[in-house]
């Protein structure tokens, strides 16, 4: 193969390259808006701990919940908004 030919087979693989890695990009900031703009429930912080439970803080229509999750999920109770956007100013 002459040194041409392997140029302009480099310099196509490179091109195909750049397209696919945008097509994927494009995608992916495509459907960030939707998946945002519906979301009523958000997990804000997760604390795994032995035995493969867990404790969540989520964010329910502007209401601060303190969840626990082992064998089964449990809602601890709510937390107060002022406390909850305190410590994760703190954390970020």
């Amino acid at each position: 193969m002459d040194a041409a030919l392997l140029g302009r087979t480099l310099a196509a693989l490179a091109i195909i390259a750049l397209v696919l890695g945008g097509l994927q990009l494009a995608l992916r900031f495509a459907r960030r808006p939707f998946s945002r703009r519906a979301r009523f429930v958000q997990i804000l912080e997760t604390q795994f701990l032995p035995g493969g439970t867990s404790l969540h803080v989520a964010r329910v229509l502007g209401r601060y919940y303190l969840i626990g999750r082992g064998s089964q999920i449990a809602s601890l109770g709510e937390l107060s908004p002022d406390e909850v956007s305190a410590r994760l100013a703190r954390h970020r």
